[in-house]
This record gives structure tokens, sequence and C-alpha cells, in this order.
């Protein structure tokens, strides 16, 4: 006869160890202390076998005979119901001992084809430079507020607080998918938001063309003490005023020294599009040093600590900071410094300036300008813009 829970309740203790029978294999076992223990009995591979289901009152009848029922379809389908039950314990167990690197790289792969290469290395990227060294090999279950706060804090220090934001909410998106899997219950970056600083809105900070002579002797003396690599890079980017990702990620075969072009793709740019950058003979001069450092890499600019990723986003940055320019000018600043001393000092015209920017255009007449890229006189244009940095370097070191 099958059970009923006031049955099961009135089992009593023997000083014995016995079972009373459910339906199907279902019993229950009551030890010599008087426990009640959920069992079903099933035979698999000629041999009989026992498989724990709970303790009563924790598992009700209704519940067990649940478990019971599922444990039996697992029988019909050829499988140990046992040998599943300790193969599901053992991977909720290494779910638990996940880092948060590991986390958080599941979830960029799972992600990462919905972006453009470009958005997915720079994700990734920010991952790596700025959360895993605080949080990356702590159990992800076990990730906390003050911890998550460590790492924004740093990058807060360092004047990034766009970043900042946009690290965070990949980081919530990175525990949501946790929650969504069973991994832990709630999500520690969230709240994070009510405490970071928030950007200032606006352009990026810029110096004025009157400033430029200095900076570029600046630049070009090294005062920021910065690596040989990271000196070339900020020449590179005075010189080409591209945007600073464009900068960082390049790759050497990107680069037609012999024609003198360097053609960025549409999966880096902003705009979705192949952008051309002509190469002035200053700056195939830097490309020529710039080989000493990496010409070995992929990259122009591999990171010292992983040399098979691009440079830190901050390293740029930082170096400005360490040459006295922190809060009045960034990476970005370069182009607006750009598109203000070309116009004002060499007199091209506009269009032409915000054609090399990448700008994109907001109506068909400004994207036939693209579609004709005018070359020739961009080739032009960037030549005189080296010429007057040249000029400016060496009338500013001579002042030294």
């Amino acid at each position: 006869m099958p059970l009923t829970d006031v049955a099961i309740r009135n089992l009593k203790a023997t000083g014995k160890q016995y079972k009373i029978t459910d339906q199907q294999g279902l019993f229950v076992l009551v030890s010599a202390s008087g426990s009640k223990y959920w069992r079903g009995a099933y035979r698999f591979a000629g041999k009989q076998k026992t498989l724990a289901l709970g303790v009563y009152p924790d598992v009700t009848l209704v519940q067990a005979r649940r478990l019971w029922d599922q444990a039996r379809q697992k029988l019909e389908q050829g499988v140990d119901p046992a040998v599943a039950k300790q193969e599901q314990k053992l991977a909720r167990r290494s779910e638990a001992e996940k880092t948060f690197a590991h986390v958080a790289r599941e979830w960029h792969a799972l992600r990462a084809p919905e972006w453009t290469e470009h958005t997915a290395d720079l994700v990734l990227q920010r991952l790596e430079d700025d959360v895993f060294p605080h949080v990356g090999k702590t159990a992800f279950a076990q990730v906390s507020p003050l911890q998550l706060r460590a790492a924004f804090d740093a990058m807060e220090a360092r004047g990034v607080l766009s970043t900042c934001h946009r690290v965070r909410r990949y980081c919530e998106r990175i525990f949501d998918y946790g929650i969504a899997l069973g991994m832990r219950p709630e999500n520690p970056a969230r709240p994070m938001k009510e405490v970071l600083k928030r950007p200032k809105a606006g352009h990026f900070p810029a110096i004025q063309v009157e400033d430029l002579k200095k900076l570029v002797g600046d630049i070009y003396r090294n005062r920021g003490r910065m690596r040989n690599s990271t000196n070339c890079a900020m020449l590179l980017l005075m010189h080409t005023f591209v945007r600073t990702k464009e900068l960082r990620a390049a790759v050497w075969s990107e680069f037609d020294l012999e024609r003198a072009l360097w053609v960025i793709p549409k999966e880096r740019m902003k705009m979705g599009r192949d952008h051309v950058v002509p190469l002035s003979r200053q700056v195939l001069a830097i490309l020529g040093e710039l080989r000493e450092y990496s010409g070995r890499s992929e990259f122009l600019f591999p990171n010292t600590r992983t040399p098979k990723t691009p440079m830190s986003s901050g390293t740029l940055l930082m170096a400005l900071y360490r040459m006295g320019y922190k809060d009045v000018m960034t990476g970005h600043g370069f182009r607006a410094l750009g598109m203000s001393a070309i116009k004002q000092e060499l007199g091209y015209e506009h269009e032409i300036v915000d054609l090399q920017l990448a700008h994109v255009k907001r109506n068909r007449v400004d994207q036939a300008y693209d579609r004709a890229q005018f070359l020739e006189q961009r080739t032009k244009m960037m030549q005189d813009w080296s010429n007057y940095i040249e000029k400016l370097a060496v009338a500013e070191l001579e002042m030294a």
C-alpha cells in the first residue's frame, strides 16, 4: 500500500534500522535514531543499486515521488541515475570553483559574435587590463562589491571615468550571466553605479593651437620619460591624428610602406568603412624606428605584459599626465588640435581635414566627399602637417 504523509510522520525509532516501502521501488529508510531517508531501489547492468533522494521532512512525499519518477525515466533511457546525480554534483562544484576571469571569458565568447572584431577585442582588453588584476583569480561566487570597487577606484585615479562606467556595465552583464546559470544569487556590480564619479559632459580636453609648440617640444624631448615605443605612439598620434583605439590596435599588415599608406580596415573603424591615412616622410621614419622595438610582433604597440594583445587603453593618457597635461589634453584631443591647427595655420578647408579625421557624414553631399576621398589633397596636407610639426620641434628644441 502506498505511503501517506501521516504514516511517515508516525514512523518511530526502534533501535534498529528498518525500511517501509511506498511504490515502484521507492521507500523510507528509518535509522536506529528515528531519522527518515528517502531511497529508491533499482537494478542497472545486472546489479542491485540504491539511490539517495533526500531526508524527510525536508523532502516531502510528493517531492520524493517526483524525484523518483525522474530517476526511473533516466533508467528507461539507459542512464544510471546514481551516476547522473554524481556528475551533476561534480558539475555544480566545478561551476562554484570557477573564477571571475573564467566566467567573464565565457560571457565574452557568447557575446562576441554580436560585435565587430574590434569591439570584441576592446571589451576583453578592458577586462584584462582593469578588472582581472583585482578579481580575476577570485571565485566567481565570492566576488564582493568592495573588491570591484578597488578596480573602479584605480580607473578613476587614472581619470578614465567614461571607461570606468563602461567596464562596470560589462561586469554587471557578466554577473547577470552567472546569475542566470545559478552561479550566484546577486549582482555586486549593479549598486556600484551609485558610487562611481560621473564623467563631465562635453568634448575631450585639448590644448589650444597657441600651446602646440610646447607640446611638440615636450613629446620630442620625451619629457614624460616614456618607453621608446610609447614615445613613437605619441608622435604617430600627433602626426596622423587617428583615434587612440585605432592607433593602439594597429598591426603591421595594415601598412603599405612602399606606397606610404595606412589602410585601417572597416572592422576597426567607428564609421564602419575602410579609412586611408597617407603617411608623411616623418611618419615613415617613426615607423622605421618602431620596427626596431616591435617589428617581430603583429602589433605596432604590443602590450608589455601580454605581448599578443595591443597596448592598454590608459598608456598614452598616463604618458600625457606625466608630461604635465592632466585635465588639459587627452589622446583624443590630438584630433581637435589637428583640425584647428591645420585650418588656422596651414589654411586647409574644413572638408579635407574632416575627411582625414574619418568623421561620420551626416548627409549624401558629405558622403560624396568620402567616396572621392581627395587622396591627393590629403596626402599633401598630411605632409604639410608633418613639416609644420617638425618645424615647431626644431624651434622648440633649439630654445632648450
